[in-house]
């Protein structure tokens, strides 16, 4: 009976128009088929579900990202957060050095770019920085707990600079707003790099064998608080400058100053980038969430543990489909409201919020993990709706339909809500373009923080049911 049943159940809800089920025009009429007209049909949405959870310690992550998060920052309602960060350097493979000389090396400078709006913050505040040398290869188990203290020489900077965030240069060139951090480094070290390529060019062809000349940089916060600077792209650039005798049509000698510049080394996905991250919460944040309000604070800090219902989700089905009647799962989904929290700087919630199983957080990160909209999902921000939603969740609770609640297990409903920042890549089929998610990773966008009030979570869930007479 119960293959009969799903068999119908695909029949009838696969189809989007009525079944008319028309007789014979023979005067001979029977009650053939007449055991099989449906008596009922209901479209059940189901929202009396509630969430259960609370905050949960995340003072240590994985920070291994191309975003470099630099600066400190003191705000009444959030905290302390400061962060500087090591770098390796992917070389430039191909250096074009026809027509200069190692003496044409005129200056060297480290580029730090970012988005004029990507900072948490007063942009006035004078805020200085330090550049020195890795003496060593990082540890490839680096995460933000990291303390570059027997990787660098104090005394070995190679340069250091004062800093504003509105008053520096504006990249107006490629139309995006970027703004620059440049640091003059020693002329000595671009004529090292220029020699080294000049002489073994082949090392510029792996970031393996780059790293073993010039194991990275270190980025250290030098004084300053009062803002954080999301910086997307570190960059060691070699200027020349050549002077040239040449003759002009008269056959005239005439004098001619060339200037040139080429990026040497960057941070890019490739190598390996850790922010070194600090954060002292403030005692409000710890007081709320002590007593029991579900908050999410970033980069470190807190997320949020929830109980997905799954067990009183699966039982509510079950009691609706009776003996002869088929029933059809049409959607699940949860909104889960936010508050924003006051505070000194504008601190607004994250963007994003990765939805995951707890037992697969861990591992969803090592292993660089895409939602799969199983177990894992992702969640926006809307301040429209009020909240992050949490959609598609039909798959993951058809798990749960189709088998035994006996073997139900409390790691199968606990989710963990934990902000993140993610890659997206535009597909393009049909003249159709979407965008899919192509990376996930640990937030590290610059301070973030809200409040998820669980107790007034809106659980969604629509099936279908329909009776039918054998």
């Amino acid at each position: 009976m119960k293959t009969l049943q799903l068999l119908w159940a695909a029949v009838i809800f696969a189809l989007a128009a009525p079944v008319v089920f028309l007789s014979s025009c023979d005067d001979d009429t029977t009650q053939i088929g007449s055991s099989l007209i449906t008596d009922k049909s209901e479209i059940v949405v189901d929202t009396v579900f509630t969430l259960e959870g609370q905050s949960i310690d995340n003072d240590i992550m994985s920070a291994r990202t191309l975003t470099q998060l630099l600066g400190s920052i003191d705000a009444k309602g959030y905290g302390r957060l400061s962060s500087d960060y090591v770098t390796q350097l992917m070389p430039s493979s191909l250096i074009d050095t026809s027509g200069v000389a190692e003496s044409d090396i005129d200056s060297v400078k480290l580029i730090l770019r970012f988005y004029g709006h990507k900072i948490t913050g007063d942009s006035l505040v004078p805020m200085g920085l330090k550049v020195f040398p890795l003496t060593r290869q990082l540890p490839d188990d680096i995460n933000s707990s990291f303390n570059p203290a027997d990787y660098y020489d104090p005394s070995a900077s190679l340069g250091q600079k004062i800093y504003t965030s509105n008053a520096l240069y504006s990249d107006s060139l490629n139309g995006e707003g970027v703004h620059v951090i440049s640091v003059d480094l020693p002329v000595a070290l671009g004529r090292h790099l220029y020699n080294l390529y000049k002489k073994s060019p082949e090392t510029f062809l792996s970031p393996l064998a780059f790293a073993k000349e010039m194991p990275g940089l270190y980025i250290a916060n030098s004084f300053g608080s009062g803002r954080v600077t999301n910086i997307m792209n570190t960059r060691l650039a070699i200027y020349y400058r050549s002077h040239q005798k040449y003759y002009d049509s008269d056959d005239v000698e005439r004098d001619t100053i060339y200037n040139y510049a080429r990026i040497i080394a960057a941070s890019t996905p490739e190598v390996l980038t850790n922010n070194n991250l600090s954060f002292s919460m403030a005692p409000e944040l710890s007081a709320m969430a002590q007593q029991g309000t579900p908050l999410i604070v970033a980069p470190l800090g807190l997320d949020v543990r929830f109980k997905m219902p799954v067990r009183q989700i699966v039982e509510a089905f079950r009691s609706h489909i009776q003996a002869g009647a088929m029933g059809v799962v049409n959607s699940l989904s949860v909104l889960l409201p936010a508050e924003k929290i006051e505070n000194t700087y504008g601190i607004e919630p994250p963007e994003q919020l990765l939805i995951v199983l707890a037992k697969d957080r861990e591992a969803f990160f090592n292993d660089n993990k895409v939602p799969d909209n199983i177990n894992s999902y992702l969640a926006t921000y809307n301040e429209a709706s009020g909240g992050y939603v949490i959609s598609g969740m039909r798959p993951y609770i058809m798990q749960f339909i189709n088998s035994n609640l006996a073997d139900l297990k409390d790691d199968d409903c606990i989710f963990i809500a934990t902000p993140v920042d993610t890659e997206t890549e535009t597909i393009t089929q049909n003249y159709v373009s979407y965008e899919v998610v192509t990376a996930v990773g640990p937030y590290i966008d610059g301070p973030a923080m809200v409040k998820i009030m669980l107790d007034e979570a809106k659980i969604r869930f629509t099936y279908s049911t329909e009776t039918v007479n054998f």
